[in-house]
């Protein structure tokens, strides 16, 4: 697989930061407007910070994979050198067992959040309606409340693209162990990975390493700064 996509997620994911940003502002903004009630309606910890553990999870689940990408590429070689069939598979069986116990992706705490923020929304609208007040910033906390009803599952989806990832990468071994557990092998049926590394002495999981790496060192405070 060649260049793993992450803008995607990226965007989804800063869209949360920045709404939290906004929700803080809101906040502190709205001051004695906002009750005792109103504000025991808002758990404003996760509403403003509830990004803060789901994307470090995924970050976790990133460096996961950057490590598998890099650990493809260090056994290449001995795909493509040895002489044997043993010499060829044992490598590719070791990366197999690393694949399947590496964790697959988890949207769980995602999906927590978005019930807690769901439920924050609703009780907060309920006092709004009971009390009749329309007052401009109450209102506007509210809706950047209801954003979440968007934007978490937006997240979630463009989280696939990890697990997607995962997937592909063991998609490519088993077709390139298919190959390589032949007693004999030739040049005329390598796959396309094997035969750009003989020549190149890299691959595409070269560049997958560095873009997962890279994003797992992404400054997500860098989207408080934002507006949506």
């Amino acid at each position: 697989m060649s260049g793993v996509n992450l803008s995607a997620l990226t965007t989804a994911l800063g869209a949360l930061v920045t709404n939290g940003f906004n929700l803080a502002t809101l906040q502190t903004n709205a001051g004695s407007k906002l009750t005792a009630d109103m504000n025991n309606a808002i758990d404003w910890t996760s509403a403003t910070q509830g990004w803060v553990q789901p994307i470090a999870l995924l970050t976790v689940y990133a460096r996961n994979l950057a490590g598998l990408a890099a650990d493809f590429s260090t056994y290449l070689p001995d795909v493509v050198n040895a002489s044997s069939e043993s010499g060829r598979t044992s490598s590719l069986w070791t990366f197999i067992a690393t694949i399947n116990t590496t964790p697959r992706l988890s949207t769980t705490a995602f999906e927590s959040w978005q019930t807690s923020m769901a439920t924050c929304a609703t009780n907060f609208a309920t006092i709004l309606t009971s009390t009749s007040n329309t007052d401009p910033a109450l209102l506007s906390i509210l809706s950047t409340l209801q954003k979440y009803n968007q934007l978490i599952p937006a997240a979630i989806q463009a989280a696939q693209v990890l697990d997607n990832y995962q997937t592909s990468v063991g998609e490519e071994v088993a077709g390139i162990m298919m190959w390589a557990a032949k007693p004999t092998v030739s040049g005329k049926d390598i796959p396309f990975l094997l035969k750009t590394f003989k020549y190149t002495s890299t691959s595409s999981y070269d560049s997958d390493n560095i873009i997962l790496t890279n994003w797992t060192q992404t400054n997500w405070l860098a989207f408080q700064g934002t507006t949506s």
